[in-house]
């Protein structure tokens, strides 16, 4: 691959990982919770997720996932159902009010800390099988048959490096003092407001499997 070519996937790659998304209502989340550790441990894990999917393509597992139908429609509903769950969470969470439930932080693990936002960040890849359409219509551009194995490793590092790095950066972001001060100070609305937005992808994406 030529240097150009690179730059283009590098291009097409950060275009995917910036658009406005579940993804990044997730990360925003997790921020407002517990902090910029949180949006770490959810941007790392939602770059294994993109690692993961970006394999699948490059080694044409992609062929299963993607021509399978039933396959495809289980992935779907699952993914519907973890974004209606993490919402109607949010949602009940602010119903019952923030001073009980930052009561029952503190009695909380930081290991169940790290194992919840790690696991929202991975999932929230693993039940989206339109990031494996994604990488396959991308991938297809730059991958040949007799592609060495170096230049097919360079591929799926830059789409893992890339999503990794946009999100550490939007979670670091995220946590600037003046976007701080926002989010204490509207952090119920906020929450409401990526809940409703949650619930509103869900009914778009059940809307579209009929």
């Amino acid at each position: 691959m030529t240097i150009n070519e690179w730059m283009l996937l590098l291009s097409a790659c950060l275009a995917g990982a910036a658009s406005p998304g579940p993804s990044l209502a997730l990360l925003i989340r997790s921020v407002i919770i517990d902090g910029r550790t949180a949006g770490v441990i959810f941007s790392i894990a939602h770059g294994a997720g993109i690692l993961m999917y970006a394999c699948l393509v490059v080694i044409g597992l992609e062929t299963i996932l993607l021509n399978s139908s039933r396959t495809l429609f289980i992935l779907q509903v699952a993914g519907c159902g973890f974004l209606f769950w993490v919402a109607l969470k949010m949602i009940v969470g602010n119903r019952i009010g923030t001073t009980e439930g930052n009561e029952s932080q503190p009695h909380s693990k930081p290991s169940q800390h790290i194992l919840k936002h790690a696991l929202d960040g991975f999932l929230i890849v693993f039940f989206n099988p339109k990031i494996g359409a994604f990488f396959l219509a991308i991938f297809s551009q730059f991958l040949s048959e007799h592609q060495d194995i170096e230049t097919k490793a360079g591929i799926v590092s830059i789409a893992w490096i890339v999503d990794t790095a946009w999100y550490l950066f939007a979670a670091l972001v995220a946590t600037f003092p003046i976007f701080m001060k926002f989010i204490n100070s509207y952090k119920p609305k906020i929450e409401l407001f990526i809940g409703y937005t949650l619930i509103l992808v869900c009914f778009l994406l059940i809307w579209r499997f009929f």
